[in-house]
């Protein structure tokens, strides 16, 4: 019962969605941004791949007044579509921001920060099956990211990263990790540390509008390793956190 799971989601997880009104408006603009509204609800509740044929490793939506498609691992997708594009987790306050993306995963995020008109983004993912899907993601914004094969860590090194067969739980192995009962195979990645990624962004731009950071666990260590001078660079940090969701601060 520890990991008891519905429709592959944990209890509190439904629990806390049931009450909040921005995930029911999410649920809202489904209708208006997908191609296919009914059926993309089917799979992202259900978080079944029985319900998916192969068109539907691309999910087709319309936004800002263009059709578009966006490629995926699976229905787990679904999910990280939903919260970016619907649910807006990730709304942009700065106009043309400069983005620091820590955990892009296959670019949906990426994607949705390049459609609003982002000026530069960097971009940084250790999974390989994930890279392959971001760079075809975001093609089409070439001279707009950079993107790196890398972890980002407290410090510089090699390190153990934890992967899952859906491409979306990957991380960093640490012991300050939850225990959420997802199976996960290791391997050995290049991890940059965390002041070596933001100084990265401020050779070339004088400040980072947003610095996004979903690694699945150590967001909040990775956000206390920033030093005081970072910081002050910085105009947003959003983060995700279990069970709260996405914390922005505004140092």
């Amino acid at each position: 019962m520890r990991h008891l799971r519905i429709f592959n989601r944990p209890p509190e997880m439904l629990r806390q969605v049931i009450f909040d009104p921005k995930h029911w408006l999410g649920i809202i603009r489904i209708l208006f941004i997908l191609r296919e509204p009914f059926h993309f609800l089917t799979i992202y509740l259900t978080r079944s791949e029985s319900h998916m044929s192969g068109d539907d490793f691309n999910i087709r939506y319309r936004y800002k007044g263009k059709n578009r498609t966006i490629a995926v691992r699976g229905p787990h997708d679904y999910s990280t579509f939903f919260e970016v594009y619907c649910r807006r987790d990730y709304a942009i306050k700065s106009l043309n921001p400069v983005v620091l993306d820590i955990g892009s995963n296959v670019g949906i995020t990426a994607r949705y920060y390049l459609e609003n008109v982002a000026e530069f983004i960097y971009l940084y993912e250790p999974n390989l099956e994930n890279l392959n899907l971001l760079r075809k993601n975001i093609e089409d914004f070439a001279g707009r990211y950079a993107l790196e094969e890398k972890a980002i860590a407290i410090s510089s090194g090699m390190s153990t990263f934890e992967f899952d067969s859906t491409g979306r739980y990957g991380r960093l192995l640490d012991v300050k990790n939850p225990e959420d009962g997802i199976p996960r195979q290791r391997t050995q990645v290049d991890a940059m540390s965390i002041v070596d990624a933001i100084d990265a962004v401020l050779i070339n731009f004088k400040k980072i509008d947003i610095l996004k950071i979903d690694i699945e666990g150590l967001e909040l260590e990775i956000v206390k390793a920033i030093p005081q001078n970072r910081l002050a660079k910085i105009k947003m940090i959003q983060y995700e956190t279990w069970p709260k969701g996405i914390v922005t601060l505004e140092p």
